[in-house]
């Protein structure tokens, strides 16, 4: 059974140090992400400007345009998220300082509300493989030509 200090320090901790750390973290990973898949692209269509389109050259442009459409997806799903779990937070810290919820409830309801996140990381991985794909096609089209 969760103290009140417990809650309090609990509510703290989620609204200024993991929500900072969480939305650095994001910030980095569509930053790297999306520069590794546009450089991804441009290099690609540059290598089959000068030497043709291959199999694997269209394998790395579908890989890297993949990669990309789903990092978009990854970086909307996560704001619109990320936004609802703040306003539901907002609303349960209401009705516990009011005293209409108690410290278990709202501990439960902010534990549930990560699983919708479950999504946004399938979707990341998707696109992190999607390089690490391209890339690959890309340096089998370098070296095998």
């Amino acid at each position: 059974m969760a103290t009140e200090r417990e809650v309090d320090d609990y509510i703290k901790l989620v609204w200024t140090g993991w929500s900072q750390a969480v939305f650095q973290a994001q910030k980095q990973l569509v930053t790297w992400l999306f520069t590794l898949h546009g450089a991804g692209i441009a290099g690609t269509l540059g290598f089959a400007n000068s030497r043709g389109v291959h199999c694997s050259v269209v394998l790395a442009l579908v890989a890297f345009g993949v990669g990309i459409v789903s990092l978009l997806l990854w970086a909307t799903l996560m704001y619109y998220f990320g936004v609802a779990r703040f306003r539901a937070m907002k609303r349960d810290v209401a009705a516990y300082e009011s005293q209409k919820m108690r410290a278990e409830a709202f501990v439960e309801n902010e534990s549930r509300r990560s699983a919708e996140y479950r999504s946004c990381e399938i979707i990341a991985w998707i696109s992190g493989l999607a390089a690490l794909m391209g890339l690959i096609s890309l340096v089998l089209a370098v070296t095998w030509v």
